[in-house]
């Protein structure tokens, strides 16, 4: 009589070298650390919510070029008080840049919407908020939004610079005055310097070269296409579709792509 065989197929236990295979594949969640000063539960949550409140509404006086609020102003200034003594009781002692960055996010300011002024009256805030607060006799003027000193007077944005500075705080503004005639002469000298001393082009690596042709033949190509454009003779005022090589951009790819 036949015997009937029966295979019973058991799960392959997984070895170590198969899970750690397994692992490497697995995706890994990376979570991005927040400084500690910047930590919502170091600070009041009421304080918080305000900082934004007031600061949204004070950033919008910015943007649209509306009458500044000094109250927004003084309000804002009292809070960074708030705001850097409740630090203090959690271990975090605040400095401008800290003060700065955190003031930012707290507000909702981003450095790339580029307000400049508002940039200016944060700055200003942090530095009134920081002379309060190691001046516990100063005070601040809520109708004028500026800093008293303990005889009543008012202190000065020049006392505070030189308070700031003698504490070691960088009180310099950014140089935001270069314009386009400085930048074009430092170019200007740049390739000269070059003329002058083609030699050092043997000592640039050459990607770094090839990235210099490519701009330089760029640039001629643009040009040579700007000089070739006839003036627009139309008469009509009004919209229309301009064709796609208006501006030389199609015959500007074509010329680089050929070189």
């Amino acid at each position: 009589m036949k015997t009937l065989t029966r295979t019973i197929k058991t799960a392959k236990k997984s070895t170590s070298s198969h899970s750690s295979k397994v692992a490497s594949k697995s995706k890994k969640v990376s979570i991005k650390k927040v400084k500690p000063f910047l930590e919502r539960a170091r600070y009041d949550e009421a304080t918080l919510v305000n900082i934004h409140s007031v600061g949204q509404g004070l950033l919008k006086t910015f943007v649209t070029a509306e009458k500044k609020s000094v109250s927004q102003q003084v309000e804002l200034t009292k809070l960074t008080v708030d705001f850097i003594k409740q630090g203090l009781t959690n271990n975090i002692n605040h400095n401008k840049d800290t003060l700065r960055e955190a003031l930012y996010l707290f507000t909702g300011y981003q450095g790339s919407m580029n307000v400049s002024s508002f940039a200016m009256a944060i700055k200003r805030t942090i530095e009134k908020a920081l002379v309060l607060t190691q001046n516990p006799k100063f005070k601040l003027d809520e109708k004028t939004n500026q800093v008293l000193d303990n005889k009543g007077k008012v202190y000065s944005t020049k006392k505070i610079d030189a308070e700031m500075k003698s504490k070691g705080v960088n009180t310099r503004k950014r140089n935001s005055n270069k314009n386009s005639v400085n930048t074009l002469s430092e170019l200007e000298q740049g390739i000269t310097a070059i003329f002058n001393n083609a030699k050092f082009l043997e000592h640039v690596a050459n990607e770094k070269l090839a990235k210099l042709s490519l701009l330089i033949t760029t640039a001629m190509a643009k040009q040579s296409i700007e000089v070739a454009e006839e003036p627009n003779t139309m008469k009509k005022i009004g919209e229309m579709k301009l064709p796609k090589n208006a501006f030389g951009k199609s015959q500007l790819n074509q010329a680089v792509s050929n070189q």
